[in-house]
């Protein structure tokens, strides 16, 4: 997995050179893009997160949108979705950092010595870097924090209310 990031972070930074303008952040523009992370070494099997989001900038550099979380591995499936905020600070490269914060309505069914299910409130925090490769185009990697109202999360000791992960994605601006 280190690898797979140190790989993408030089490849970003080869590459800053290739692109010749910052991304597509005024108002009116949409973005739609995914994140992705996998964990093959997690104490409850191979753990999957992909998430989806939609949204509009409705001003220069704000985005206001929707995400859709899918999380799963052996023992614990949990759904999410809800609305999020971005802001970013365009620094004239192709590289764009944000912050951002969502809400989101969470289902989590687990099974660690029997079946159960629980729907929480999420709060989350986004601290994250775009680099666009084309104006229209950008890889999002971000740190995310996550605090919810119930225990959704899986971790080694069992199920617990806060998350904080690491997501590699791709946008598109249109």
């Amino acid at each position: 997995m280190k690898k797979f990031f140190t790989m993408m972070l030089v490849a970003s930074v080869a590459l800053t050179g290739l692109s010749a303008m910052a991304g597509r952040t005024e108002e009116g523009t949409w973005a739609a893009g995914t994140n992705f992370k996998y964990d093959s070494a997690t104490v409850s099997g191979p753990h999957t997160y992909l998430e989806f989001q939609l949204g509009k900038f409705t001003k220069k550099d704000v985005l206001w949108g929707a995400t859709v979380d899918v999380t799963s591995d052996d023992y614990v499936t949990t759904f999410a979705a809800g609305p999020k905020y971005e802001c970013y600070f365009d620094m004239d490269t192709p590289w764009m950092p944000y912050i951002g914060l969502g809400i989101q309505v969470a289902h989590s069914s687990y099974d660690l010595g029997g079946s159960k299910s629980e729907t929480a409130l999420v709060g989350e925090l986004n601290l994250g870097m775009k680099f666009f490769l084309t104006e229209n185009t950008a890889i999002d990697m971000s740190l995310n924090a996550s605090a919810a109202t119930g225990d959704i999360y899986a971790d080694e000791k069992g199920m617990t209310s806060n998350n904080i992960d690491f997501t590699i994605g791709f946008d598109f601006c249109f």
